[in-house]
């Protein structure tokens, strides 16, 4: 599941070495200013602390082209994503809720 990802002005960069998993997003706003987030979290199942972040992970593997995860803050659910690759690897699809985001593939 390891490459990166774009749609629109926001790339996204999935590294996976086991259960630990890399996760860059990079966006371009209009007036052509990038803004970064970087940050590891073990897909495992459990609750862990993010270091250098606010927030708790928990991720896990449902296959081996999709990952779910949930962030919470304070015990409070901020969000619950899903990453699903497609069977070729060209799409990434996050889901939140009923709300599907396509990123096409730009590099391994």
């Amino acid at each position: 599941m390891a490459g990166t990802w774009a749609s629109g002005d926001v790339v996204v960069t999935l590294e996976v070495c086991g259960d630990l998993v890399t996760f860059t997003q990079v966006m371009t706003d209009a007036a052509g200013q990038q803004s970064a987030a970087r940050f590891a979290f073990v897909a495992d199942g459990r609750e862990h602390s993010v270091e250098g972040h606010d927030f708790l992970m928990r991720a896990a593997w449902i296959d081996t082209r999709t990952l779910d995860t949930t962030v919470s803050r304070d015990r409070v659910l901020v969000a619950n994503a899903k990453y699903t690759l497609s069977p070729d690897g060209g799409v990434l699809a996050l889901s939140n809720g009923d709300h599907v985001v396509p990123f096409s593939r730009v590099s391994v």
